[in-house]
């Protein structure tokens, strides 16, 4: 059976240790024969063998029937534009979005809030909570600590908002209690970067810079073969890492565009079944959004 990454597959029988028989999601069962996938056990015998091997993930169809809303990550090289994807997102509706608010360990600058702004707290309070695992991520700035904690993303999603968050895909991880709908935003061409930074009034970017976001965004075949076709700059490397921890790609080749792929993602979240982790919904955590 021929299938890729992040193809949802149909076991049907696993009597055979190396070969599983599986159809496609979306294929039907009764109009052909199943097809042939490795087994787990098939692959992990082979993983000596090869320095890449797909893995499966078992899953299901989940829907938050709730007032809480799972969480939604951009992720994407620097300079791609998650920030302002991010913002224009809040803008476009403040009682339906919201980001969390950080915690920093600078001084309070004239007119801002605490618990608004920022999460103001001692460098010593900080590193206590970080300790103890409270941030999703968390770093330093010009000598001042900056994260965002669980407990901030939270608040947002108890106040019945989509919690929106911009995350390196380093910190991502496919197994968290936070359930977040991740949307991987690539690059572009060199000529609609460049033109899309200057439409934001950002003129000086050097050349360097802007390829080093496209070869930070590259993406392998495995993922959408649309990308070899169309795009043929992409190459594999932040893929073949964390390809698998993506549940959409958006190309933003302008804002607007993005911006209105953002929202009918948004409107099929609330609409439509998606397809999660099984072990998502065995967990006392699942409960917290239903």
């Amino acid at each position: 059976l021929k299938f890729q990454r992040g193809d949802i597959l149909h076991v049907i029988s696993t009597s055979d240790e190396n070969w599983w028989q599986a159809y496609r999601e979306g294929d039907d069962p009764s109009s052909s024969l199943a097809g042939l996938i490795p087994s787990t056990h098939f692959q992990q015998q082979s993983v000596f063998q090869f320095s890449e091997m797909l893995t499966y993930e078992e899953v299901s169809l989940y829907m938050s029937k709730g007032t809480r809303k799972r969480p939604i990550v951009l992720c994407g090289p620097e300079g791609v534009g998650c920030l302002e994807l991010r913002q224009r997102l809040v803008e476009s509706d403040k009682s339906k979005f919201a980001s969390a608010v950080p915690h920093t360990t600078r001084p309070k600058k004239s007119g801002e809030l605490d618990d608004v702004h920022f999460h103001f707290v001692t460098r010593q309070k900080f590193q206590e909570d970080a300790k103890m695992g409270k941030f999703i991520e968390y770093g330093e700035y010009q000598k001042h600590l900056y994260g965002t904690s669980i407990a901030a993303i939270q608040s947002v999603v108890n106040r019945g908002k989509i919690c929106l968050l911009t995350l390196k895909a380093e910190v991502i991880f496919l197994r968290t209690s936070l359930m977040p709908y991740v949307v991987f935003i690539a690059p572009p061409s060199l000529q609609q970067l460049k033109r899309q930074k200057e439409s934001l009034g950002q003129f000086n970017v050097k050349e360097e810079q802007l390829k080093l976001t496209l070869n930070e965004g590259k993406l392998t075949e495995q993922v959408d073969r649309y990308f070899l076709l169309e795009m043929p700059q992409f190459g594999s490397i932040r893929f073949q890492e964390y390809g698998h921890l993506f549940d959409h790609i958006i190309v933003n080749i302008d804002l607007d565009r993005s911006l209105n792929e953002m929202k009918d993602i948004v409107r099929k979240l609330e609409t439509e079944p998606q397809w999660v982790p099984s072990f998502w919904l065995n967990r006392p955590e699942a409960n917290y959004y239903r």
